[in-house]
């Protein structure tokens, strides 16, 4: 079941709780960087030159400046993480230190909205072109280097073998449990299961069929050698048929989902989700005590405004769903204002899931359970692994529905679990919170992520704790999650203008004239 931008076996970590990233946008920041640092973990050196090009007609054409994508493709062609504040100044500081860097939008030979072409050149004659896309929530597909086409998804350790002849069967015989995952021309490209010991180095490099070859850094953390090749589960189907044969909850078979992933222990797991847990309260924290600046400066501060509002009783609404609400905007306008947050799963939906699990843990009187609060992340990552797989995360492709529509239905399964409900309770859940948002288009005002994703954020928690009411009240779904999944899907890919920024609010005459007017500002990275 291959379909555009889904994910054959996607980390909780790295793809669906994660990355933590700089905002504002996953796809459009943290995807590029990756694509940069793989970029330079190609070419091998420090670079001197960088040029991108991005797709004419694409999504990144119009939003790059907004988006800051240009800084993060430098950013991470300079080595830089996604969580380096530093992103925003990349262009500035790459000048000052002699790196020369030109962006262009031109015809590229792709259909993807967000399909980058990157030329490196170092020191001498050293050169490298790769071209790749950004997939969504961070996640991205190296297709080409110089030409040649390859597979690299920058959470494996890779290896770039050119032969000079075409016997390739050396590299696994001298590499036990490599695994060849494309081979074109001279051209190999082979998934590793280790960084590579000097001896291998060697045997490699001295070997007669072999030209030269290139280790390749993953750009999150790396799986170990236990490492599954096939995911726990692919389905919400399975999921449950799991649940009742090994008597699992749900975050569970989330930790049993990333530790088969991952090859890891539980307790490196949890460390990783201890952190976003960290990350995620941080930047809710920031977003209401501080003053925030945003990229396009088109909106007003509102999840501390909407808070003092329901403490002074001004609002109609009140409790736990009008404070997760603000709590979700808090998060989403920190990373509208390039800060640091977690994208669960991507940045411009990163609000739902702690606006919506952070409200509920206070109403609860939980919130200072830490160990509770990350098994709702990981119940959340086992939803969200099942959407990478059936959907995607990427916008572009399948509309706002897969971004802040996916993180409601996650944290809305989690939810479920946090009071005590059923496997099958989370999954009805999870389903009728898509229900509600199916089809929600993404059309970000003049190309920024601030209208109307800070308020779809606030939506999406009040959508994710109403659907909990109504399940835990005993109202089931009628629909099965898994036919909620393909329904997204099919709905997003069959939309005329099919969301990939260019329609709905993104074309109103208001939208328009902000778009001229940041244009006309200038940009000062």
């Amino acid at each position: 079941m291959k379909r555009i931008g889904s994910t054959h076996h996607p980390s909780i970590i790295n793809t669906v709780l994660g990355p933590v990233t700089l905002g504002p946008s996953s796809s459009h920041l943290a995807g590029p960087l990756g694509l940069g640092r793989l970029a330079r973990s190609i070419i091998g050196c420090e670079p001197q030159r960088i040029a991108i090009a991005f797709n004419e007609g694409g999504s990144l054409a119009g939003t790059y400046r907004g988006h800051r994508t240009d800084c993060a493709l430098v950013a991470g062609a300079l080595g830089w993480g996604s969580d380096d504040e530093r992103i925003p100044r990349a262009l500035i500081e790459a000048r000052s230190a002699g790196v020369q860097v030109t962006v262009e939008v031109e015809p590229l030979d792709s259909d993807h909205p967000n399909t980058i072409r990157m030329r490196l050149s170092g020191a001498g004659e050293i050169e490298v072109e790769v071209m790749g896309t950004s997939e969504g929530g961070g996640a991205v597909l190296l297709s080409s280097v110089d030409g040649y086409q390859t597979v690299m998804d920058g959470q494996h350790r890779m290896l770039l073998v050119w032969l000079q002849d075409e016997n390739d069967s050396c590299v696994t015989r001298l590499l036990p449990g490599a695994k060849v995952l494309c081979k074109d021309g001279p051209l190999l490209t082979v998934k590793i299961p280790a960084t590579l010991t000097p001896q291998q180095r060697e045997e490699l490099t001295q070997h007669p069929a072999i030209c030269r070859i290139q280790p390749v850094d993953p750009v999150g953390p790396a799986p170990g050698e236990g490492a599954g090749d096939d995911p726990l589960f692919a389905s919400a189907t399975e999921i449950l048929d799991l649940a009742r044969s090994h008597d699992l909850n749900l975050s569970e078979l989330g930790l049993q989902y990333e530790m088969n992933r991952q090859g890891w222990t539980e307790e490196e797991v949890r460390a990783q989700v201890d952190r976003m847990l960290d990350v995620m309260r941080a930047s809710l924290e920031q977003g209401l005590s501080e003053e925030l600046k945003f990229g396009g400066g088109i909106v007003t501060q509102g999840g501390n405004r909407l808070l003092d509002a329901l403490s002074r009783g001004q609002t109609l609404g009140g409790g736990v769903m009008t404070r997760a609400a603000a709590y979700a905007m808090a998060v989403n306008e920190v990373n509208a204002s390039l800060g640091l947050i977690v994208a669960a799963p991507t940045a411009g939906g990163c609000g739902v899931l702690p606006g919506a699990l952070f409200a509920t843990a206070e109403e609860m009187e939980i919130e200072g359970e830490r160990e509770t609060l990350a098994d709702a992340l990981l119940a959340a990552g086992a939803i969200g692994a099942v959407f990478a797989q059936r959907v995607t995360f990427l916008a572009e492709l399948c509309g706002c529905q897969v971004e802040s529509g996916a993180g409601a239905a996650m944290v809305a399964a989690a939810l479920v679990e946090l009071r005590g409900g059923t496997v099958t309770q989370s999954l009805d859940a999870a389903s009728l919170t898509l229900q509600n948002i199916l089809g929600m288009e993404c059309d970000p005002v003049a190309g920024l992520m601030e209208v109307p994703c800070i308020t779809r954020n606030a939506l999406g928690a009040v959508n994710a704790i109403l659907c909990v009411d109504i399940v835990m009240a005993g109202v089931p779904s009628v629909l099965p999650l898994d036919e909620v999944l393909d329904a997204v899907y099919e709905t997003g890919r069959l939309r005329p203008v099919q969301c990939n920024g260019t329609g709905g609010l993104a074309i109103t005459p208001t939208s328009k004239r902000l778009a001229e007017e940041f244009l006309a500002k200038g940009d000062d990275s």
